[in-house]
């Protein structure tokens, strides 16, 4: 399965953008992702085992814009309710 049974997984390098590493598939806590180097988006958290916690993700590097900014363009509003 490649993961334990016990552990906590690995953290992310910093500003590399790399994902934190899994849990055990037991008890273990996710791994953090690794921040992001500049106008690169950080790494995803590790998944949790069954008890834990998962990994929080890393900070974006310097000029990257939050994921949530990105709207779609040329969509009206719909009219109407």
């Amino acid at each position: 399965m490649g993961r334990p049974l016990i552990g906590n997984g690995t953290n992310g390098l910093p500003n590399t953008g790399q994902d934190g590493g899994p849990g055990g598939l037991l008890y273990g806590n996710g791994g953090n992702g690794g921040s992001g180097g500049p106008g690169q988006l950080g790494g995803n958290g590790g998944s949790a085992g069954l008890i834990g916690n998962g990994g929080a993700g890393g900070a974006g590097g310097p000029g990257t814009p939050p994921r949530w900014s990105a709207k779609p363009a040329g969509r009206a509003a719909a009219a109407g309710g």
